[in-house]
């Protein structure tokens, strides 16, 4: 595990211009109050250790998503609990749209691909994820194909003409 942090920070920093996104995630099994909380601290955790190894803090940003995209909504086994409380890295790439708006929530996996048919009709790119928010599991309807921020919140001025609900930026 150390190594990998280690190669990572390497490669930040043999790569000054590339921005990385540490996304710190709690288990099922730690309450509301504390799950935010720790999950901040497990991406804080990394980004000091990536500094350590010489990356430009500039290079990382972190944020905590708490225990609402499980990797296992169910932690009967203890390495399930494990998974759950993890760290993501994604690189911030323009090129890659990074930016995205949160659309519907709906309740079933039929439903989010129904709503994914619909956003295709209108030639608006978009996914599904299914995420857990107070033991319910729900999928949220993600937009995507934004290279900026401007960019993300022209498309939601547009959007929220037709539609009788509200689009908010991913976090």
């Amino acid at each position: 595990f150390l190594l990998h942090i280690q190669n990572l920070g390497a490669i930040l920093k043999l790569n000054p211009t590339k921005i990385i996104e540490l996304i710190g995630y709690s288990s099922l099994l730690e309450s509301n109050d504390d799950a935010l909380a720790l999950a901040l601290q497990r991406a804080s955790s990394i980004r000091k250790y990536l500094i350590m190894t010489g990356a430009d803090p500039n290079q990382i940003r972190i944020r905590g998503l708490s225990n609402i995209k499980p990797i296992y909504p169910d932690e009967n086994e203890y390495y399930q609990t494990i998974m759950n409380r993890r760290v993501e890295c994604r690189w911030i790439d323009p090129a890659l749209f990074p930016y995205e708006i949160r659309a519907e929530k709906v309740y079933t996996e039929l439903e989010a691909l129904s709503m994914i048919e619909k956003w295709e009709k209108k030639k608006v790119m978009s996914y599904y994820d299914r995420r857990i928010q107070n033991g319910n599991s729900y999928y949220q309807i993600i937009l995507w194909g934004y290279s900026t921020q401007n960019q993300m919140n022209e498309a939601i001025s547009s959007l929220r003409k037709s539609v009788n609900f509200d689009l908010i930026p991913e976090d």
